[in-house]
């Protein structure tokens, strides 16, 4: 079974127009020092604006670096790729954190786009395990 929740809901497209950009933050918890974490992120959709650009998505507590999850995605102009969930376990030390989900451009010029709606939104979910 798990724990209390903290969760952030994204309903409206976002660009992630340089070669790094926050894109969602979960409410912020406070950990034990022990206690695991489940971080999960939700994404409906997500492009890039030239062709065989590559993005990754991170995941994680900045203050816990080893929480972060490198996914390289490829995406052809005006393809869409998604949906995708990632997840990540953590066990931040004893403090208040903060989790991110973060898009950087690995390679190429372009752009990359999260889209989202309010019937399709994209979430960031950190749960005590």
């Amino acid at each position: 079974m798990l724990g209390p929740a903290v969760a952030s809901e994204l309903t409206t497209s976002t660009p992630a127009s340089f070669a790094t950009t926050v894109v969602m933050t979960a409410p912020p918890i406070t950990a034990d020092g022990s206690t695991h974490y489940k971080v999960t992120f939700t994404m409906p959709k997500m492009g890039c604006t030239v062709v065989t650009d590559v993005f990754s998505v991170d995941i994680g507590n900045p203050a816990s670096i080893a929480s972060f999850e490198v996914v390289p995605l490829v995406s052809i102009t005006g393809i869409w790729v998604g949906p995708h969930t990632f997840t990540v376990d953590d066990v931040p030390a004893a403090g208040a954190h903060v989790y991110t989900v973060t898009f950087a451009r690995t390679s190429g010029s372009g752009s990359a786009y999260l889209y989202a709606s309010p019937t399709s939104p994209a979430t960031l979910i950190a749960e005590e395990l």
